[in-house]
């Protein structure tokens, strides 16, 4: 996906299919055997955002990492994520918002610190991101 130049509601939408787990799912839930898969794909989508970073617009950048947060936190509960896949991949999108440049008024650790699904239960060590 050449996200660097797409429209911005087509990267959205993208990005939105990306982290649906519905092609994973059974009854309602990612099982332990889909959840790699899954957060491949998830990956996915935290490469678009960065894509669209490294090409000068981190306006929209901005607006799909708040997305991207939100869809990981709709759906991280019914994921079984025991191999920490999925744990991994979200702080990606902050990461990706950022940049190499930081210029956000936001730091990349306090966007994480905001995660509802960043709980200790969930915690699997400090993304490879904060410095």
């Amino acid at each position: 996906m050449s996200c660097a130049r797409g429209d911005l509601a087509e990267v959205r939408s993208r990005i939105r299919e990306l982290f649906d787990i519905g092609p994973f799912a059974q009854y309602g839930c990612v099982e332990y055997a889909d959840a790699r898969a899954y957060a491949d794909q998830a990956g996915q989508a935290v490469t678009a955002i960065r894509s669209l970073t490294t090409s000068g617009r981190a306006a929209d950048a901005t607006a799909l990492t708040r997305e991207a947060i939100g869809f990981l936190t709709a759906v991280v509960e019914n994921v079984d994520d025991s191999d920490g896949c999925l744990g991994r991949i979200g702080g990606d999108p902050a990461e990706a918002h950022h940049g190499p440049s930081h210029t956000c008024a936001e730091s990349a650790p306090a966007a994480w610190a905001r995660c509802s699904w960043a709980s200790p239960r969930s915690w699997h060590g400090p993304p490879t991101w904060l410095p």
